[in-house]
């Protein structure tokens, strides 16, 4: 085409131009499907590597769930193990019946016109004996003799005929319940095989080698022990499927991806399960982001959700905070949000709203709320730089929580002109009538769910029971994330306690933490 251009001037020139057009095309058009497909390919390896995350995530949980539950239900593994297991040894020591063994050895000769009786040394020989002598035991001819002999209609025994390899000896046993009967029934068949050998494969004659004792004792072992162990093993796999049952039904908000796959809510935050060091156990710990002995994993995700809180909260200033059940580290995250918010520069009233439980000393909130005293003579610790804390020193009764209900409305309004959050640490949703009176004044919830703890079930209905209010719900903050299978984390322990299972209370919010909770009742 080059050449052509050149012979024929501007024409072809034309025509080259529109073929260099073509083929930028045609290059652009198959540049474009490649990155297309690699990006696809790139897409594709990352649905995939975050699929195989997803699934080791999921088996993990799976393993650290089953492992909670057999902590959790090892008295019902302990429990059917030893029940099966005594099964077994019972059913061993009633199904035992000792049975007795008398056996002889013998060789077997035959006899010859020239030599009499010869014995059999010759393998095939040995190998038709062999044969011949089990049958002949078998065959009726002989068992009708034996049981002339010996004057009954049913032999009370098993007899057997065994022949030692490359050899012609042969072992003659009888096995029977009763000892006497295993050794008469021996004798009689000794006694009467060689007239019934003769009419099969001639004159015979046993040479004994063994002569019958009499059998003393059970030649079969006693196996009580064995079936003792089967029982066992069959305890250990029937309390193994029931575990793995009810981990599995167990329907329980275990990740994060549960809260908005099975709860449809938006997920705030998650807070990690974290443990104290064995030296902090023995004294209190005083759990805050202020204090430089809380990891960092604790801080950041306390961080994180306050900034999540200030975005969802716009125009809106009183924040109610509670769960499914007591003990999720409601109070926990209360305090801690409050300190966060105040890092941020934000005036945040924190408000006790479990008025069955002593929270504070002096003169306490429930003397406002009933009247005994004015807002401005209770008592308002002060947590920290731009947190203060209002609380009860003594808990009140269901009567007297029902009367408070319109001054706490009251102190709301108030703390709202005074704070630009005001956070309100609320009863568990099981006690709506107790929740009833912080969360009427309440602009927004956000709901503490800890792992694996409340079942899905409570939790959709605390819901629905929210769902009454005005407040807005922002979402959900996981508390105690945890993948490990054993059930332990890093660092300090959060709100509900510390480690897995124990129980452990803070000092009282003066000191930036929770007293001893007592009841109406002072328990």
């Amino acid at each position: 085409l080059v050449r052509l251009s050149l012979h024929n001037g501007k024409k072809n020139n034309v025509l080259l131009l529109e073929l260099e057009e073509s083929i930028i095309q045609r290059f652009k058009d198959s540049l474009e499907i490649t990155l297309k497909k690699m990006a696809e390919y790139k897409n594709n390896q990352q649905v995939d590597m975050q699929s195989q995350e997803q699934e080791g995530q999921d088996a993990m949980l799976l393993l650290r769930d089953i492992f909670q539950s057999v902590c959790k239900l090892w008295w019902l593994v302990a429990a059917l193990a030893a029940l099966c297991a005594s099964i077994g040894l019972l059913y061993g020591i009633k199904s035992y019946e000792p049975l007795y063994k008398a056996e002889a050895t013998f060789t077997v000769e035959t006899y010859t016109t020239q030599s009499g009786y010869t014995f059999f040394y010759d393998n095939h020989t040995a190998a038709q004996m062999a044969l011949t002598f089990p049958f002949l035991l078998d065959s009726d001819l002989l068992l009708d003799r034996v049981k002339i002999d010996l004057q009954t209609e049913i032999l009370n025994g098993i007899p057997k005929a065994e022949v030692i390899p490359d050899s012609n000896l042969f072992t003659l046993s009888v096995t029977s319940r009763d000892p006497q009967a295993a050794y008469d029934i021996l004798h009689a068949l000794i006694q009467n095989y060689p007239e019934v050998a003769e009419y099969v494969i001639g004159k015979t004659q046993l040479n004994m080698i063994d002569f019958p004792q009499f059998p003393s004792q059970p030649d079969n072992e006693k196996e009580h022990l064995r079936y003792a162990a089967i029982g066992l093993l069959v305890g250990l796999i029937l309390s193994g499927l029931i575990i793995l049952l009810y981990t599995i039904t167990r329907n329980t908000i275990r990740k994060e991806t549960d809260v908005t796959e099975k709860l449809y809510a938006n997920l705030v935050g998650s807070i990690p399960l974290v443990v104290p060091k064995r030296a902090d156990r023995a004294r209190e710990f005083d759990l805050n982001i202020h204090n430089s002995k809380v990891g960092t994993p604790f801080k950041e995700s306390i961080r994180g959700i306050g900034l999540q809180v200030v975005r969802q909260m716009e125009d809106k200033k009183v924040l109610l905070l509670t769960a499914t059940t007591d003990g999720e580290g409601t109070s926990t995250l209360a305090k801690n949000l409050a300190l966060e918010l105040a890092d941020q520069g934000k005036r945040v009233i924190l408000i006790n709203g479990e008025l069955h439980k002593e929270r504070a000393d002096g003169n306490g909130l429930e003397n406002y709320l009933l009247g005994k005293a004015s807002m401005e003579e209770i008592q308002k610790t002060k947590l920290a730089d731009g947190v203060w804390f209002y609380g009860c020193s003594r808990a009140l009764n269901e009567q007297e929580i029902t009367q408070s209900i319109a001054p706490m409305a009251h102190l709301i309004a108030r703390c709202k002109e005074q704070a630009d959050y005001v956070l309100l640490d609320a009863p568990v949703c099981q006690r709506l009538d107790a929740l009833s009176v912080v969360a009427e004044p309440a602009e927004a919830i956000l709901y503490v769910i800890q792992q694996d703890k409340p079942k899905l079930a409570q939790v959709m209905n605390c819901f629905e029971d929210l769902n009454q209010f005005d407040a807005k719900i922002l979402g959900c903050v996981l508390n105690g994330v945890n993948t490990r299978i054993t059930g332990y984390g890093y660092g300090y322990g959060y709100g509900y306690g510390y480690g897995y299972g124990h129980s452990y209370h803070y000092g009282r919010y003066g000191s930036y933490g929770y007293g001893e909770e007592k009841d109406s009742k002072g328990n």
